[in-house]
């Protein structure tokens, strides 16, 4: 550890450890977005057109968030490649992908839900139940402990919880 400590800055390691000591959020406690309730709100804004835009920016945010997790993954498995303690690091830093477990692909299903809908009140329904669902995203990616670290990480520049954030915080305006 020690070849591996000396290449390391201490912001570096002190992010490490603060992975070594993270636990996941456990599913029960709410981990996962609830399912719409069948009130959920609708709108009138905007068509069909706007709406496979917003999937296809939910879509985007969240696939680029995942690589740019990745990306912070593969590089700190790089950076301890040799370490005596490499196996607990790299549990460690599959935390990060905890994240997508919490924010996870309902709202693109719910979405897609939408886009299908045989209906235009079918449709409004739907997207009033997308954005429940994101909403609930943006309440679990201001509390989950990785999305709290991750952006702030010292080995590379990785926007995935402000990326995300920008991306909810659109399709909660638009269909609320």
């Amino acid at each position: 550890m020690a070849d591996v400590a000396q290449a390391l800055t201490e912001t570096q390691h002190r992010f490490v450890t603060k992975y070594l000591a993270f636990r996941p959020v456990p599913e029960a406690d709410g981990a996962s977005a609830p399912d719409a309730p069948a009130e959920a709100r609708t709108n009138d804004k905007g068509g069909f057109v706007e709406l496979q835009k917003m999937r296809l920016v939910w879509d985007s945010a969240r696939k680029a968030a995942i690589a740019q997790t990745q990306g912070l993954h593969d590089e700190i498995m790089k950076i301890y490649a040799n370490a005596p303690d490499q196996a607990d690091i790299a549990a460690a830093s599959q935390n990060q992908f905890s994240l997508f477990e919490a924010i996870d692909e309902k709202l693109l299903d719910k979405l897609d839900d939408a886009l299908n809908a045989s209906d235009a009140d079918a449709r409004r329904r739907l997207e009033g139940e997308a954005g429940v669902i994101a909403r609930a995203y943006l309440d679990m990616l201001d509390a989950h402990p990785v999305a709290a670290i991750i952006d702030d990480n010292p080995f590379r520049a990785v926007p995935v919880a402000a990326g995300l954030r920008k991306a909810l915080s659109a399709l909660a305006a638009r269909l609320s």
